[in-house]
């Protein structure tokens, strides 16, 4: 597996709220700082109150998608020792039993994964594989950010309730991967184990 161009979704970068802000900068040996102040629009039919909302929320949803991140980090980690000790075995006799339960395991892992992250999309410049397939929880809690951050306005009830179906789902898989290390990653290195191979690591 090689790194591949993001296919959906995108960065969460909240800006900064109206505020006094103090800026540094380290030359060398030296230090420089300057007070900044940040207004707000005066365009902007949004007050500081519903901006500081704003800001909260979407902080809240930039861990969320470092959340997601580590996931999916964790699960290509397990999946790529896997691939190798596959790589290993295919020319081995009687090795058959074990590479079938690397498959199985690899299969269990890329099932989750494909909630998190839509393993197909490809990344090219020609916009289909979002008109294909429904967006990933990485791309819709990314989505959804862009959406709140388009006013000055605090989130609305309606953005509030899908964001709490997203943070549902991201526990649901948390807790997902959490069972098949204990269970199925344990079983698969038991296995490894019994016939005298090294078994996969589940932390980097």
């Amino acid at each position: 597996r090689d790194w591949r161009p993001l296919g959906e979704g995108g960065r969460v970068t909240p800006l900064a709220e109206p505020g006094t802000y103090t800026v540094r900068m380290k030359v060398g040996d030296r230090e420089f700082s300057q007070p900044l102040v940040v207004l707000k629009d005066p365009n902007s039919a949004g007050d500081e109150a519903q901006i500081r909302e704003q800001v909260r929320v979407l902080n809240d949803i930039r861990s969320d998608v470092n959340s997601v991140v580590e996931l999916i980090d964790s699960i290509e980690w397990l999946r790529k020792q896997i691939d190798v000790s596959q790589a290993r075995l295919e020319d081995i006799d009687g090795s058959e039993d074990l590479i079938t339960a690397g498959r199985e395991l690899d299969e269990k892992l890329r099932e989750l994964e494909m909630l998190l992250f839509d393993l197909r999309l490809t990344g090219g410049n020609s916009g289909q594989d979002t008109i294909r397939w429904p967006r990933r929880l990485y791309a819709k809690l990314t989505s959804l950010a862009g959406y709140i951050s388009g006013t000055d306005m605090r989130p609305t009830d309606q953005q509030m309730e899908v964001y709490a179906i997203y943070r549902q789902q991201l526990a649901e898989y948390r807790a997902w991967l959490d069972r098949l290390t204990a269970n199925d990653v344990a079983a698969y290195n038991r296995l490894l184990s019994e016939n005298g191979y090294e078994g996969i690591v589940t932390g980097r």
